[in-house]
């Protein structure tokens, strides 16, 4: 895939060399750039792994706390963001992840429907040297001697916005479907509704009872699924990324996705991105 190999870079904080690839019209110095955002989306993807488990041993997943915060101290800064959607889509709650740099907090929020992180930080802008966001991702620069006294009010603006319910971690789909109905003028018009972001979300989708032709697991240690479904006599691959150790037995699956097109090798191909699989409770 290109689009993770031009993030890399920035992620791990040199954007340069993505924006060099895109302008140059020397096709050495073209092929030279590309193994350079090679090697840095391996060490992307390497340090997110190391960051990952890292963050996971400061979470107790049976802790009442009404968010996740943990310190990333070390890692690329561009790291945090990534990271803290991942702890908020595990987890249910608003997560922050963060870091010590020269007496400063810096840090990235994600949250989902529990939580404006804009608004609640906005509340307390007075404490920042700088914030910034949306009402689902926000990142923050803090004097660290601050930092207990904003987590703590993070914390109670979350219980009052959850009434003191526990959160648990819910993903929306925007329409049931059968994978008949995945045809593809429906690729087609969710492809014109691009580009997507917060005020315009990639529509997912969920389908019950799903059969698959194949179930197996890619990458390094099969951390990724990958199934094979039939779709009007074609078949159509999903990929879902960290959903490897998924038990699925044998039978149909309930999956939860998202459309991917892209060209190889001349032709159009379509994949379902998965967001969540489970074993069918639809037999």
């Amino acid at each position: 895939y290109i689009a993770p190999r031009l993030n890399a870079p920035g992620r791990l904080g040199d954007a340069e060399p993505s924006l060099q690839i895109l302008t140059t019209d020397d096709l050495v110095e073209a092929q030279t750039l590309a193994a350079r955002l090679d090697a840095d989306n391996q060490k992307r993807r390497s340090l997110s792994e190391d960051a990952w488990q890292h963050a996971i041993t400061q979470v107790n997943a049976n802790s009442e706390d009404s968010i996740v915060a943990v310190s990333c101290n070390g890692f690329p800064m561009g790291l945090l963001g990534p990271l803290a959607g991942r702890l908020n889509e595990r987890s249910g709650k608003p997560a922050i992840a963060y870091q010590l740099v020269n007496g400063v907090i810096r840090a990235s929020c994600r949250s989902n429907n529990v939580l404006d992180l804009h608004a609640t930080l906005s509340k307390h802008a007075d404490y920042f040297e700088r914030f910034g966001g949306h009402a689902r991702a926000a990142g923050f620069s803090i004097h660290h001697e601050l930092l207990d006294q904003l987590l703590e009010d993070i914390r109670k603006q979350t219980v009052a916005a959850t009434q003191g319910e526990p959160n648990v971690p819910v993903l929306d789909a925007d329409a049931e479907v059968q994978l008949e109905d995945l045809t593809v003028p429906l690729w087609n018009f969710v492809s014109s509704m691009e580009p997507f972001g917060e005020a315009n979300r990639e529509p997912v989708f969920v389908t019950f009872g799903a059969k698959p032709i194949d179930v197996r697991t890619v990458g390094a240690g099969g951390k990724h699924l990958k199934l094979g479904f039939e779709i009007a006599g074609e078949r159509v691959d999903s990929i879902g990324f960290g959903l490897g150790d998924r038990a699925l037995g044998s039978g149909s699956v309930d999956i939860v996705y998202q459309l991917r097109s892209d060209v190889w090798r001349g032709r159009m191909r379509h994949q379902l991105g998965l967001r969540d699989i489970r074993p069918s409770a639809h037999e």
